[in-house]
Protein backbone atom coordinates (compact mmCIF):
# COMPACT_ATOMS: atom_id res chain seq x y z
CA UNK A 1 0.00 0.00 0.00
CA UNK A 2 1.06 3.54 -0.67
CA UNK A 3 -0.83 6.72 0.05
CA UNK A 4 -2.04 9.73 -1.88
CA UNK A 5 -4.70 11.74 -0.12
CA UNK A 6 -4.68 9.27 2.77
CA UNK A 7 -2.29 9.18 5.73
CA UNK A 8 -2.15 5.98 7.78
CA UNK A 9 -1.10 6.40 11.42
CA UNK A 10 -0.33 3.42 13.66
CA UNK A 11 -1.26 4.16 17.28
CA UNK A 12 0.88 1.62 19.14
CA UNK A 13 -0.69 2.00 22.57
CA UNK A 14 -1.69 -0.92 24.80
CA UNK A 15 -1.36 0.24 28.39
CA UNK A 16 -4.92 1.53 28.48
CA UNK A 17 -6.10 -2.08 28.51
CA UNK A 18 -5.64 -5.22 30.58
CA UNK A 19 -4.02 -6.80 27.52
CA UNK A 20 -0.95 -5.10 26.07
CA UNK A 21 -1.41 -7.01 22.81
CA UNK A 22 -3.45 -4.24 21.22
CA UNK A 23 -0.31 -2.13 21.13
CA UNK A 24 1.19 -4.72 18.78
CA UNK A 25 -1.64 -4.41 16.26
CA UNK A 26 -0.21 -1.61 14.12
CA UNK A 27 3.26 -3.17 14.25
CA UNK A 28 1.93 -6.46 12.88
CA UNK A 29 0.16 -4.62 10.06
CA UNK A 30 3.05 -2.33 9.13
CA UNK A 31 4.82 -4.72 6.68
CA UNK A 32 1.72 -4.59 4.46
CA UNK A 33 1.89 -0.81 4.01
CA UNK A 34 5.21 -0.42 2.15
CA UNK A 35 6.47 2.08 4.76
CA UNK A 36 3.37 4.29 4.45
CA UNK A 37 2.09 3.45 7.96
CA UNK A 38 3.63 5.94 10.37
CA UNK A 39 3.99 4.26 13.78
CA UNK A 40 3.62 6.22 17.00
CA UNK A 41 4.95 4.49 20.12
CA UNK A 42 4.01 4.95 23.76
CA UNK A 43 6.27 5.41 26.77
CA UNK A 44 4.51 3.18 29.27
CA UNK A 45 4.18 4.58 32.77
CA UNK A 46 2.22 1.69 34.26
CA UNK A 47 -1.22 0.15 34.12
CA UNK A 48 -4.69 1.38 35.09
CA UNK A 49 -4.38 4.78 36.83
CA UNK A 50 -0.57 4.59 36.66
CA UNK A 51 -0.83 4.53 32.87
CA UNK A 52 -2.15 8.09 32.81
CA UNK A 53 1.15 9.99 32.29
CA UNK A 54 2.20 7.75 29.41
CA UNK A 55 -1.22 7.78 27.76
CA UNK A 56 -1.47 11.54 28.13
CA UNK A 57 1.92 12.00 26.44
CA UNK A 58 0.98 9.54 23.70
CA UNK A 59 -2.33 11.21 22.94
CA UNK A 60 -0.76 14.65 22.87
CA UNK A 61 1.53 13.38 20.10
CA UNK A 62 -1.30 11.69 18.25
CA UNK A 63 -3.62 14.71 18.50
CA UNK A 64 -0.93 16.99 17.10
CA UNK A 65 -0.38 14.58 14.22
CA UNK A 66 -4.03 14.13 13.25
CA UNK A 67 -4.52 17.89 13.27
CA UNK A 68 -1.39 18.35 11.17
CA UNK A 69 -2.43 15.65 8.69
CA UNK A 70 -5.75 17.45 8.17
CA UNK A 71 -3.96 20.76 7.67
CA UNK A 72 -1.98 19.14 4.85
CA UNK A 73 -5.15 18.12 3.03
CA UNK A 74 -4.89 14.44 3.93
CA UNK A 75 -7.50 11.99 5.21
CA UNK A 76 -6.22 10.40 8.46
CA UNK A 77 -6.73 6.70 9.11
CA UNK A 78 -5.64 5.80 12.64
CA UNK A 79 -4.98 2.13 13.39
CA UNK A 80 -4.88 1.16 17.08
CA UNK A 81 -3.88 0.22 19.51
CA UNK A 82 -6.33 0.16 22.40
CA UNK A 83 -9.26 2.55 22.30
CA UNK A 84 -7.59 5.11 24.55
CA UNK A 85 -6.00 6.41 21.35
CA UNK A 86 -9.40 7.86 20.40
CA UNK A 87 -8.71 10.74 22.77
CA UNK A 88 -5.78 11.79 20.61
CA UNK A 89 -7.35 11.01 17.26
CA UNK A 90 -10.50 13.05 17.74
CA UNK A 91 -8.98 15.84 19.81
CA UNK A 92 -6.70 16.55 16.87
CA UNK A 93 -9.47 16.36 14.28
CA UNK A 94 -11.70 18.59 16.38
CA UNK A 95 -8.83 21.05 16.81
CA UNK A 96 -8.44 21.27 13.05
CA UNK A 97 -12.14 21.98 12.51
CA UNK A 98 -12.34 24.35 15.47
CA UNK A 99 -15.52 22.82 16.83
CA UNK A 100 -16.94 19.57 18.26
CA UNK A 101 -17.47 16.74 15.79
CA UNK A 102 -20.19 14.25 15.07
CA UNK A 103 -18.94 10.75 15.86
CA UNK A 104 -20.12 7.24 15.01
CA UNK A 105 -18.73 4.97 17.73
CA UNK A 106 -18.97 1.30 16.69
CA UNK A 107 -18.23 -0.78 19.76
CA UNK A 108 -19.45 -3.60 21.99
CA UNK A 109 -18.82 -1.27 24.93
CA UNK A 110 -19.79 2.28 25.84
CA UNK A 111 -16.29 3.45 26.81
CA UNK A 112 -17.92 6.20 28.86
CA UNK A 113 -16.29 5.58 32.24
CA UNK A 114 -14.21 7.98 34.29
CA UNK A 115 -11.66 7.09 36.96
CA UNK A 116 -14.44 7.60 39.50
CA UNK A 117 -16.79 5.06 37.92
CA UNK A 118 -14.40 2.46 36.47
CA UNK A 119 -13.79 -0.67 38.55
CA UNK A 120 -10.66 -1.58 36.58
CA UNK A 121 -9.19 1.88 36.02
CA UNK A 122 -8.38 0.89 32.44
CA UNK A 123 -8.28 4.04 30.36
CA UNK A 124 -9.46 2.33 27.17
CA UNK A 125 -12.88 2.28 28.83
CA UNK A 126 -12.93 6.08 29.18
CA UNK A 127 -12.28 7.79 25.84
CA UNK A 128 -15.84 8.68 24.89
CA UNK A 129 -16.55 10.31 28.24
CA UNK A 130 -13.27 12.18 27.95
CA UNK A 131 -14.04 13.43 24.45
CA UNK A 132 -17.33 14.83 25.73
CA UNK A 133 -15.51 16.73 28.47
CA UNK A 134 -15.80 14.36 31.43
CA UNK A 135 -13.18 12.53 33.47
CA UNK A 136 -9.51 13.39 33.82
CA UNK A 137 -8.97 17.11 33.27
CA UNK A 138 -5.71 16.82 31.35
CA UNK A 139 -7.07 14.21 28.96
CA UNK A 140 -10.32 16.10 28.39
CA UNK A 141 -8.40 19.30 27.62
CA UNK A 142 -6.09 17.89 24.95
CA UNK A 143 -5.41 20.56 22.31
CA UNK A 144 -8.05 22.91 23.75
CA UNK A 145 -10.55 23.20 26.59
CA UNK A 146 -14.05 21.94 25.98
CA UNK A 147 -15.69 18.88 24.41
CA UNK A 148 -14.25 17.44 21.22
CA UNK A 149 -17.42 15.68 20.12
CA UNK A 150 -21.01 16.88 20.12
CA UNK A 151 -23.26 14.56 22.17
CA UNK A 152 -26.23 15.48 19.96
CA UNK A 153 -24.32 14.13 16.94
CA UNK A 154 -22.67 11.18 18.66
CA UNK A 155 -24.03 7.66 18.18
CA UNK A 156 -22.96 4.36 19.75
CA UNK A 157 -23.62 1.35 17.54
CA UNK A 158 -23.52 -2.33 18.50
CA UNK A 159 -23.36 -1.96 22.30
CA UNK A 160 -23.93 -5.12 24.34
CA UNK A 161 -21.62 -4.85 27.36
CA UNK A 162 -21.71 -1.85 29.70
CA UNK A 163 -22.10 -0.61 33.28
CA UNK A 164 -24.96 1.46 34.63
CA UNK A 165 -22.76 4.47 35.40
CA UNK A 166 -21.79 4.73 31.73
CA UNK A 167 -25.37 4.42 30.58
CA UNK A 168 -26.41 7.10 33.06
CA UNK A 169 -23.89 9.60 31.68
CA UNK A 170 -24.87 8.94 28.08
CA UNK A 171 -28.55 9.19 28.94
CA UNK A 172 -27.91 12.47 30.74
CA UNK A 173 -26.19 13.80 27.61
CA UNK A 174 -28.96 12.38 25.38
CA UNK A 175 -26.50 10.36 23.31
CA UNK A 176 -28.22 7.89 21.00
CA UNK A 177 -27.22 4.28 21.68
CA UNK A 178 -28.12 1.46 19.30
CA UNK A 179 -27.90 -1.70 21.39
CA UNK A 180 -27.43 -5.02 19.60
CA UNK A 181 -30.93 -6.08 20.59
CA UNK A 182 -32.44 -3.16 18.71
CA UNK A 183 -30.22 -3.73 15.69
CA UNK A 184 -31.19 -7.40 15.53
CA UNK A 185 -34.90 -6.67 15.89
CA UNK A 186 -35.18 -3.66 13.58
CA UNK A 187 -32.51 -4.64 11.08
CA UNK A 188 -28.96 -3.46 10.48
CA UNK A 189 -29.69 -1.20 7.52
CA UNK A 190 -32.53 0.67 9.23
CA UNK A 191 -30.46 1.33 12.35
CA UNK A 192 -27.30 2.15 10.38
CA UNK A 193 -29.10 4.75 8.28
CA UNK A 194 -30.65 6.32 11.38
CA UNK A 195 -27.23 6.46 13.03
CA UNK A 196 -25.68 8.18 10.02
CA UNK A 197 -28.51 10.69 9.87
CA UNK A 198 -27.69 11.72 13.44
CA UNK A 199 -23.91 12.05 13.09
CA UNK A 200 -24.34 13.93 9.81
CA UNK A 201 -27.33 15.97 10.97
CA UNK A 202 -25.46 19.26 11.18
CA UNK A 203 -23.94 18.82 7.70
CA UNK A 204 -20.59 19.41 9.37
CA UNK A 205 -17.51 17.28 9.95
CA UNK A 206 -17.89 13.89 11.59
CA UNK A 207 -15.76 10.81 12.15
CA UNK A 208 -16.01 7.06 12.62
CA UNK A 209 -14.30 5.07 15.37
CA UNK A 210 -14.51 1.33 14.75
CA UNK A 211 -13.61 -0.87 17.69
CA UNK A 212 -13.19 -4.33 16.22
CA UNK A 213 -14.77 -5.91 19.31
CA UNK A 214 -18.04 -4.44 18.07
CA UNK A 215 -18.02 -7.13 15.38
CA UNK A 216 -18.97 -10.78 15.79
CA UNK A 217 -15.95 -12.47 17.45
CA UNK A 218 -16.72 -15.74 15.68
CA UNK A 219 -15.51 -14.09 12.47
CA UNK A 220 -13.30 -11.32 13.90
CA UNK A 221 -11.44 -12.99 16.79
CA UNK A 222 -8.37 -10.75 17.03
CA UNK A 223 -9.53 -8.49 19.85
CA UNK A 224 -8.76 -8.27 23.56
CA UNK A 225 -12.30 -7.98 24.92
CA UNK A 226 -14.59 -10.07 22.72
CA UNK A 227 -18.34 -10.02 23.34
CA UNK A 228 -20.60 -12.61 21.73
CA UNK A 229 -23.35 -11.86 19.22
CA UNK A 230 -21.71 -8.89 17.55
CA UNK A 231 -22.30 -6.93 14.39
CA UNK A 232 -21.95 -8.47 10.95
CA UNK A 233 -18.40 -7.74 9.80
CA UNK A 234 -19.53 -7.72 6.17
CA UNK A 235 -22.39 -5.29 6.76
CA UNK A 236 -20.16 -2.90 8.70
CA UNK A 237 -17.55 -3.13 5.94
CA UNK A 238 -20.11 -2.34 3.26
CA UNK A 239 -21.57 0.49 5.32
CA UNK A 240 -18.16 2.07 5.85
CA UNK A 241 -17.18 1.78 2.18
CA UNK A 242 -20.36 3.60 1.18
CA UNK A 243 -19.76 6.22 3.87
CA UNK A 244 -16.35 7.07 2.41
CA UNK A 245 -18.18 8.91 -0.37
CA UNK A 246 -19.49 11.47 2.14
CA UNK A 247 -17.27 14.59 1.91
CA UNK A 248 -18.01 15.48 5.54
CA UNK A 249 -16.33 12.30 6.82
CA UNK A 250 -13.15 13.77 8.27
CA UNK A 251 -11.23 10.73 9.56
CA UNK A 252 -11.48 7.01 10.29
CA UNK A 253 -10.17 5.11 13.28
CA UNK A 254 -9.90 1.30 13.55
CA UNK A 255 -8.84 0.12 16.98
CA UNK A 256 -8.30 -2.81 19.34
CA UNK A 257 -6.74 -5.17 16.80
CA UNK A 258 -4.87 -7.68 18.94
CA UNK A 259 -2.71 -10.04 16.84
CA UNK A 260 -2.10 -12.28 19.87
CA UNK A 261 -5.74 -13.37 19.71
CA UNK A 262 -6.14 -13.46 15.95
CA UNK A 263 -6.73 -16.69 14.05
CA UNK A 264 -4.98 -17.19 10.71
CA UNK A 265 -4.70 -13.39 10.40
CA UNK A 266 -8.41 -13.11 9.54
CA UNK A 267 -8.85 -9.97 11.65
CA UNK A 268 -5.67 -8.44 10.28
CA UNK A 269 -6.87 -9.10 6.75
CA UNK A 270 -10.19 -7.44 7.54
CA UNK A 271 -8.36 -4.28 8.62
CA UNK A 272 -6.12 -4.36 5.55
CA UNK A 273 -9.10 -4.82 3.25
CA UNK A 274 -10.76 -1.76 4.77
CA UNK A 275 -7.58 0.28 4.44
CA UNK A 276 -7.16 -0.79 0.84
CA UNK A 277 -10.65 0.44 0.01
CA UNK A 278 -10.05 3.73 1.82
CA UNK A 279 -6.95 4.26 -0.28
CA UNK A 280 -8.71 3.37 -3.53
CA UNK A 281 -11.64 5.68 -2.86
CA UNK A 282 -9.88 8.61 -1.17
CA UNK A 283 -6.30 8.28 -2.35
CA UNK A 284 -6.73 10.87 -5.07
CA UNK A 285 -9.04 13.21 -3.18
CA UNK A 286 -6.13 15.53 -2.36
CA UNK A 287 -3.46 16.73 -4.77
CA UNK A 288 -1.34 18.40 -2.13
CA UNK A 289 2.37 17.59 -1.83
CA UNK A 290 3.34 14.29 -0.27
CA UNK A 291 3.02 14.63 3.48
CA UNK A 292 6.11 13.86 5.53
CA UNK A 293 6.02 13.46 9.30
Amino acid sequence: MGFGGVQFLGACVGSGSNDLGAGLGPISLAPHFNDSLHLISENRSGRAHQALPGILEFNMKLASLTSLVKSKGKFPVVLGGDHSCAMGTWSGISDFHGKPLGLLWIDAHMDAHTFETSETGNIHGMPLATLMGYGDKELSQLMFEGPKVDPARTVLFGVRSFESSEAKLLEQLQVRVFFMGEILSRGFEVCWNEALAIVDSGKEAFGVSLDLDGLDPKLIPGVGTPVALGLSAQKVYEGLIHLLENPRLSALEIVEYNPLHDRDFVTGNYVLKLCDQVEKILGNRSHSKEFQI
